[in-house]
């Protein structure tokens, strides 16, 4: 079936991208090593073609991608988004202007979730969760926390990323950033939107919280 197919060439290149990335200096090996070893535990299972929302159709692109194991991914994941159970930020509205922006300029297509939160996901798990993320251009996820340990991937696209009381650093394609539990993080765009992945490797059924000083 062409969307198992495309499901599983997805699922191996972000399989790929991840080993590559333990190569890194300074690369969460140990927690890298959990989420492949989580991923080898689950199957990609095609679904019906789902809704994609307008964000990713429009910065879900293609796009030249120098690293190689980011831009395999990259044209994977453009052959899969249909596949995959597509939704905006779960954030709700609490007075602040900041969020019905960044709902407007962002979503993440769910390939692997917790059932608590995944009734549509094309795989469920309790122990690992793994969604791709589409951030616009001039984009703002505001400082949230969870308790969940979290490794993005940067797949394609550079924003500026803070964690805790770390400063802004800018991130490229090919590079893993890793959130412990409970640590506050924030991501921007500029001119470019981010397209990266995200896998959970613990409290897969934990909320997010948007952190206000």
């Amino acid at each position: 079936m062409a969307g198992s197919d495309s499901l599983e060439r997805l699922h191996d290149a972000t399989r790929d991208a991840l080993v590559a990335a333990r190569l890194a200096f300074a690369a969460p090996r140990a927690k890298l090593d959990l989420a492949l070893s989580e991923l080898d535990g689950v199957a990609p299972r095609a679904g019906a073609a789902r809704t994609v929302p307008e964000v990713v159709k429009r910065h879900l692109v293609p796009r030249a991608i120098a690293h190689r194991e980011a831009g395999a991914l990259h044209a994977c994941l453009l052959k899969a988004a249909d596949l995959l159970t597509w939704s905006p930020a779960f954030y709700p509205e609490d007075g602040y202007p900041d969020i019905p922006r960044f709902r407007d300029g962002y979503a993440f297509g769910m390939s692997v979730g917790d059932p608590r939160w995944a009734k549509d996901a094309v795989t469920t798990s309790e122990r690992i969760g793994l969604s791709y993320t589409v951030q616009a251009p001039h984009t703002l996820y505001p400082d949230h926390a969870h308790a969940a340990v979290e490794i993005y991937y940067v797949i394609a696209g550079k924003a500026l990323w803070k964690r805790g009381g770390e400063p802004w650093v800018e991130r490229y394609p090919g590079e893993v950033i890793l959130h412990e539990t409970g640590m506050r993080h924030a991501m921007a765009t500029a001119d470019e939107a981010l397209v990266a992945c995200a896998l959970w490797i613990s409290h897969t059924n934990a909320p997010i919280v948007v952190v206000r000083a």
